[in-house]
């Protein structure tokens, strides 16, 4: 940008903490056109994603690998979150951007009466969403290059508040990672994204601050601290740093089977489902379906009987790409068994398709006669696939599953 607005600086400038802002206010205060600045910037980002090869930062990256994470708030006005979460999450995100006196698309978030329920609202929706807080790359001034920009931002959430988001904001807890923004700025953001004074200690939950140079600025970490804020400023860590520690935490804990199977699912998943006995062939099998590599879920914990469990595995099943339920000698016992719930809610999901989409995905584990009256008529109708000696699933029976997944991704969720 300093070549093509033909702007000196010395080389300390660069070195600050927002450099691209450094070459725009020199630019004006020599004299310039601040819309020239606007105009230059889509062909100087263009131009250097045709010099250079890409390269997405590994913190992004790993950022983008934790699922449960499903919507992204960015600072920045470059597109490269949004590249880096599709690319890693396989599905186009939901990017939308705020602008002053353009906020209407920022209304349009759903949420529920509470955080439990927009949880749900969340991990519904087809793809993760990305909000550009600060506006999105265009030939328009409508979006921050310099701190007069972002007063400017502020000034106008007054006026074009995107109510929203920020319902959206005040129920989730927040983690801001890497925002070296003006102290002002940051207790600004803090205080719109809860509805009621920082001081306030009635909060049900906590934000995260993780940022290395906040440690430079004493008076923001004496507010945040000595005001009960319930706000934690990480300052021993940089920004980097802590992303790696919280994505091998999470590693870790979604290997360990301890992750959402619990709780929530990820869209376009395969839902498998089992009889209790059959629990270790099943979890084997969500193994090699998870490194086909496809999506997988099962309730390895059994969630607790009830509405709640009822409600919750409804919603997986209709979220999921594809239900294969687990058949053997032990699927056949009579009685209350949660698995033919599961497969009653799996035939109304069928129900409610194209022909064409079969939707459920027998797998057979052991000599379970077909011709079983045990089994309901629904899957013994339907095509059945086993395992190979080996536990190995067929390339046919993975290739059935990664259609299903790719139909419903272009598809969306179902309902």
């Amino acid at each position: 940008l300093s070549r093509t607005l033909k702007v000196n600086l010395d080389d300390s400038a660069f070195e600050g903490p927002n450099p691209l802002g450094a070459v725009a206010s020199q630019f004006i205060v020599a004299g310039g056109v601040p819309n020239a600045i606007y105009r230059a910037l889509p062909g100087v980002l263009t131009q250097v994603n045709q010099t250079r090869t890409p390269v997405v930062p590994e913190a992004l990256r790993k950022l983008a690998e934790i699922e449960q994470f499903r919507v992204f708030v960015t600072t920045t006005f470059d597109p490269l979150l949004a590249d880096c979460v599709g690319a890693i999450r396989r599905v186009t995100p939901n990017v939308m951007a705020y602008a002053p006196r353009a906020a209407a698309a920022l209304a349009e978030f759903r949420i529920g009466e509470n955080r439990d329920r927009t949880l749900e609202v969340l991990h519904a929706l087809p793809a993760p969403v990305v909000v550009h807080i600060l506006g999105k790359l265009s030939s328009t001034p409508n979006y921050v290059v310099t701190e007069e920009d972002a007063f400017e931002f502020v000034y106008s959430l007054q006026e074009t508040r995107p109510e929203g988001l920020f319902d959206l904001l005040a129920q989730m807890k927040l983690l801001i990672i890497g925002c070296r923004f003006p102290s002002w700025l940051v207790r600004f953001f803090l205080r719109t994204a809860r509805r009621r004074r920082l001081l306030q200690t009635a909060l049900d939950r906590t934000d995260f601050v993780v940022d290395a140079g906040a440690a430079d600025d004493a008076s923001l970490v004496q507010f945040l601290r000595n005001f009960k804020t319930q706000t934690e400023i990480f300052t021993k860590y940089e920004p980097t740093e802590f992303v790696n520690e919280l994505h091998r935490r999470w590693t870790a804990r979604a290997r360990a089977g301890s992750d959402a199977t619990t709780d929530f699912m990820t869209p376009c998943s395969v839902f498998v489902s089992y009889a209790s006995e059959d629990a270790a062939a099943a979890g084997r099998i969500a193994e090699k379906i998870g490194a086909a590599p496809l999506p997988v879920w099962l309730d390895r914990g059994r969630l607790a009987s009830g509405d709640d469990w009822a409600r919750k595995i409804r919603r997986n099943i209709e979220m999921a790409a594809a239900f294969v339920p687990i058949l053997s000698k032990a699927s056949t016992f009579r009685g209350s068994r949660e698995f033919r719930k599961e497969w009653r809610y799996a035939y109304d999901v069928r129900n409610g398709l194209p022909q064409n989409e079969p939707f459920i995905y027998p797998l057979v584990i052991d000599d379970l006669p077909r011709g079983s009256v045990e089994i309901d008529d629904e899957l013994s109708a339907l095509q059945w696939d086993a395992p190979g000696a080996d536990g190995s699933l067929s390339a046919g029976f993975v290739e059935k599953l990664r259609g299903a997944y790719r139909g419903s991704q272009l598809r969306g969720i179902r309902g």
